[in-house]
């Protein structure tokens, strides 16, 4: 595992950490899992990062960047560091996972409850640069309007629902990546999410030699 810290400015004892991790190992070569989500963990360290340096913005709680090694075969990198750092682990907010960043262009999330409202205040504030980027896999299609950032669904009937008639596609989350050993062994809040396509769960070129 190669894990990065961003240190909080809470007291150690007080601080509730946030986790984002990524694992790095592949079946083939993954160009899409893990990859495309190793360049989101890259993209958001080296912002993070220079933020800090330049003396801009530092976090309230720390941030951790995980790298996880051994993924593939059974979660045994982040399964061994949650073993072995269970103090800071019980305290954290919560573990955000991107696995498979990108394999469509429609966003989705799988999530625990508690992490539902949170996730609809960001598709709040989420802004899009001059086009309306898809969410979901309903057949009318979602999205966040590029105009007026707000979730929309066009109905069978045409009309347009808002956010508030109709939530973006959210799933539960149960097991299968790097966010088991902390939500199923910690019951720290998780979250996975990834650009996907419309209407399958895992693209076809998933764990084979085309994944490249």
């Amino acid at each position: 595992n190669v894990v990065g810290v961003i240190p909080g400015t809470l007291p150690p004892d007080q601080d509730q950490p946030i986790l984002l991790g990524n694992h790095r190992d592949a079946w083939v070569y993954g160009a899409a899992d893990p990859n495309s989500g190793t360049a989101a963990l890259l993209e958001v360290a080296q912002g993070l990062g220079r933020l800090v340096k330049e003396e801009r913005w530092k976090p309230r709680r720390s941030i951790y960047l995980l790298s996880w090694s051994g993924e593939e075969y059974g979660l045994l990198g982040s399964t061994g560091w949650a073993e072995l750092n269970e103090d800071r682990i019980k305290r954290a907010v919560a573990y955000l996972n991107v696995d498979t960043a990108v394999s469509g262009d429609r966003l989705t999330v799988e999530l625990t409850p508690s992490l539902s409202t949170v996730w609809e205040q960001v598709l709040d504030d989420l802004k899009v640069a001059g086009h309306s980027l898809p969410i979901g896999n309903g057949p009318h299609g979602q999205v966040v309007d590029a105009n007026t950032n707000s979730v929309l669904q066009k109905t069978a009937g045409g009309r347009r629902m808002n956010r508030r008639e109709h939530h973006p596609d959210e799933n539960m989350l149960g097991s299968g990546s790097d966010y088991t050993a902390f939500l199923d062994h910690f019951g720290v809040a998780s979250m996975d999410f990834e650009f996907r396509k419309r209407t399958v769960s895992t693209y076809g070129e998933y764990h084979s030699i085309y994944d490249s």
